[in-house]
């Protein structure tokens, strides 16, 4: 049996992150570096001069533009803007959502945190939105094996089966190169599994002349300036599954398998959108894991900040 070498690659330890990061100043230095890679730049009117100081020894750093007067903190703007943790706390939590082989529990980075459960749950939500907003523009191309599938669990009384209350519809497609391994995918939570959704879902995630292999379902027929290839399984039956769809159904069982180990206990119907993206994230930079901690670090420096009320989906 062959090696995988992308899953025995070394990862990001935790003495290399005390290495890294050995205190705030060194968390500090890295969004800066991150927020502003070519030196300060104003938010407001682009200006590149500005008065450094700090209103305390431990106080963050500020910044007064010399151009238009604006101060700002060395975290507004960022998804760090407003938090009472220290940024070494955030980013110990990027360094185990992101190594991490099979998810980790809002609980589990509690434990590892040392802070309540509503802090580590919403901390790990801002972590998850940065990340899934990220994704949102991946486009996959050359050979595409694409799945329906449902996640979540049937309610208590409720009836089993597709489409069962509880249950989200999800599209599971992977890319694969020549030589039919797999490179990136694309996790989505759909409204229905309609022509137009499927149409509306190809137009934004697939190159066009893309190769795409499907099962038998109507609404894949609705894939356009694609080169769309159903299979009907009841028919064709497992070796062609295993041949055409090898991929597709071991990423799926992958999902489905953290979904009802680690990620169960939460609203698949508001979040599970949220989680899908995250894993997409994890997914399409898992060929390098020490990269992707830093990735996952320089995204807390690059969004938007995003309250509980907007991670809740409720309006201001």
């Amino acid at each position: 049996m062959s090696r995988n070498f992308i899953q025995l690659q070394k990862g990001y330890s935790l003495l290399q992150f005390e290495k890294d990061f050995p205190d705030e100043e060194a968390c500090r230095r890295r969004v800066e570096r991150d927020k502003w890679p070519q030196g300060f730049r104003c938010r407001f009117c682009e200006g590149t001069a500005a008065w450094r100081f700090c209103r305390g020894p431990k106080a963050l750093p500020h910044w007064q533009c010399q151009t238009c007067g604006q101060m700002e903190s060395l975290i507004a703007g960022t998804l760090f803007e407003h938090t009472r943790l220290p940024l070494r706390t955030w980013f110990l939590a990027c360094a185990l959502l992101s190594q991490a082989k099979t998810q980790i529990s809002a609980l589990e980075l509690r434990r590892q945190l040392g802070v309540n459960d509503k802090t580590a749950l919403l901390l790990k939500h801002k972590i998850m939105a940065a990340a899934a907003a990220a994704e949102e523009g991946r486009v996959l191309g050359c050979r595409v094996e694409l799945d329906d599938a449902y996640l979540g669990g049937v309610r208590h009384g409720g009836s089993s089966g597709r489409g069962a209350a509880g249950k989200i519809p999800i599209l599971v497609a992977v890319e694969t190169d020549a030589d039919l391994r797999p490179r990136h995918a694309v996790f989505s939570a759909v409204a229905a599994f309609t022509r137009e959704v499927l149409k509306s879902w190809g137009k934004e995630h697939l190159v066009e002349s893309t190769l795409v292999l499907t099962d038998g379902l109507d609404c894949f027929k609705a894939l356009e300036n694609c080169e769309h290839e159903p299979h009907n399984m009841s028919v064709e039956g497992k070796a062609v599954a295993d041949t055409n769809f090898k991929w597709v159904n071991t990423v799926l069982g992958n999902i489905k398998t953290a979904f009802r180990g680690v990620l169960h206990a939460f609203d698949h119907f508001h979040y599970g959108g949220r989680y899908l993206g995250f894993i997409q994230f994890l997914f399409n930079h898992r060929f390098d894991l020490v990269a992707y901690f830093g990735e996952l670090i320089s995204l807390g420096s690059s969004s938007p900040p995003r309250s509980a009320r907007m991670l809740r989906g409720e309006t201001a």
